[in-house]
């Protein structure tokens, strides 16, 4: 899990105490069962795989974050969000 996120060891073992993630040992080594992974993996937003993070790369490079583009602006992220829920109605 630490892995496939790129994360610390002790991240893992936060999130899956955090989560309550399903995990099992097998010669004293904590494992987690893939299909229990992938479940996880889609209900969360914050952690990407490594596959995810070069699939999304060139669409992230040709994109801005709202706190960028408020910096850009000179304004605030609420004044961003605000805006962009205009342009929805």
């Amino acid at each position: 899990m630490a892995d496939l996120l790129g994360v610390s060891d002790d991240t893992a073992y936060t999130l899956i105490k955090r989560d309550h993630i399903e995990t099992f040992e097998v010669d004293t080594w904590m494992r987690i069962r893939k299909d229990v992974f992938e479940a996880w993996y889609k209900t969360q937003t914050k952690y990407r795989t490594q596959a995810d993070r070069e699939r999304d790369a060139e669409l992230e490079a040709a994109s801005m974050t709202m706190p960028e583009m408020a910096r850009l602006l000179l304004i605030t992220r609420d004044d961003i969000k605000w805006f962009l829920f205009q342009q929805k109605l």
